[in-house]
């Protein structure tokens, strides 16, 4: 039997909130008198984090793959029933879950019938703070015998996190005015700094950055496209960042979110273009996403 997830989720800032679960059933038929079993738990990667309340509100002992994963607890539900029953196999097997903890066997007695069910629970907690991606791994085994007979869960877990949007403060920039042989001389000229203001709902966590041309959809360069009513020629804005062109639709890391409004530095300017250079005035307009992990 194999569970093997990568669980898709929504980063959580608070501790030990549940994130999800995957299950995996293991069913063996064997003699009804037969009512012993043991399970074998043995984690491969896993480090005890410590333990956090369950939805019953007992105490589990919660794991680890790094300093930044989120906590796994493994535990399992077992049951029996009669295999010429209508309602066998079981559809859900009934009680709260005992957790495992790593290379502490457990013995059970499973008792109603000649159908054995064993139900291992891999489930994920929110470890309070900042969390990243985890690819996909094994994370340890259980492995349950009757009398000699038996089978084993192969577990694996990985973590991918879900984007989540930044609010983002409008900011209209207003370039000073150049004439037009200082930018035909210089080919780029009039910079002016500004600062976005982004406030994103969680600390800690991957920022990535990312512009698109509100004129140009398909423009993935760095210069951008007039908007309607501009009257100029031979010369366009662009966007810098650190220094250098942000280019359009082309995603870039910039640091990780602090739980407050960030200030992120940009400036402008203008940037003069092959086409006959003719005065007048030109407007353009970007949308920033901001996004965190």
């Amino acid at each position: 039997m194999f569970i093997d997830r990568v669980f898709d989720v929504a980063f959580v800032d608070a501790p030990d909130q549940f994130l999800g679960r995957a299950r995996g059933r293991l069913a063996l038929v064997c003699d009804p008198a037969d009512r012993r079993a043991q399970l074998q738990p043995l984690f491969n990667g896993l480090r005890y984090a410590r333990d956090i309340m369950n939805p019953d509100g007992g105490f589990d002992p919660a794991y680890e793959i790094n300093a930044t994963s989120p906590l796994i607890v493994l535990s399992f539900n077992s049951g029996a029933c009669d295999e010429h029953d209508a309602e066998c196999p079981l559809e859900e097997v009934e009680g709260g879950s005992t957790p495992f903890r790593d290379g502490v066997p457990q013995v059970v007695d499973i008792s109603g019938g000649d159908r054995k069910e064993v139900l291992v629970n891999l489930s994920i907690y929110s470890r309070g703070g900042p969390m990243r991606d985890v690819a996909s791994m094994p994370v340890g085994t259980v492995s349950t015998t009757f009398s000699g007979s038996g089978g084993k869960h192969h577990i694996s877990a990985g973590f991918r996190f879900r984007a989540q949007t930044c609010a983002v403060t409008p900011q209209a920039i207003t370039l000073d005015p150049i004439d037009a042989s200082t930018l035909d001389q210089q080919q780029s000229a009039g910079e002016k700094a500004f600062n976005v203001a982004i406030n994103c709902g969680a600390s800690g966590r991957p920022l990535v950055l990312e512009m698109r041309d509100v004129h140009d959809a398909a423009n993935t360069g760095d210069i951008l496209a007039p908007a309607p009513g501009s009257t100029t020629a031979g010369v366009a804005l662009q966007v810098l960042q650190a220094g250098a062109p942000v280019r359009m639709q082309q995603p870039w890391s910039y640091g990780t979110t602090t739980g407050t409004v960030m200030s992120v530095p940009f400036s402008a300017r203008y940037q003069r273009t092959p086409a006959e250079l003719r005065t007048g005035t030109i407007r353009s307009e970007v949308s920033l996403l901001a996004d965190y992990y």
